[in-house]
């Protein structure tokens, strides 16, 4: 229930920073955005490893 809530949290946040990134800085480069979604993963595996430990 949680590790959902969590993951859907994630996939909005990534969504919204893509979105906003490509709305404000119609320049910026492919490279920064996968940079953004790659720290985002990153944040989210580190988060489901945490909840994992805890609810074990």
């Amino acid at each position: 229930m949680i590790r959902s809530v969590l993951n859907d949290a994630f996939e909005s946040a990534t969504e919204s920073v893509i979105v906003l990134k490509s709305m404000l800085l119609p320049s910026t480069s492919l490279t920064s955005l996968n940079t953004m979604s790659s720290v985002l993963s990153i944040l989210k595996s580190l988060a489901l490893m945490l909840l994992s430990t805890f609810t074990v």
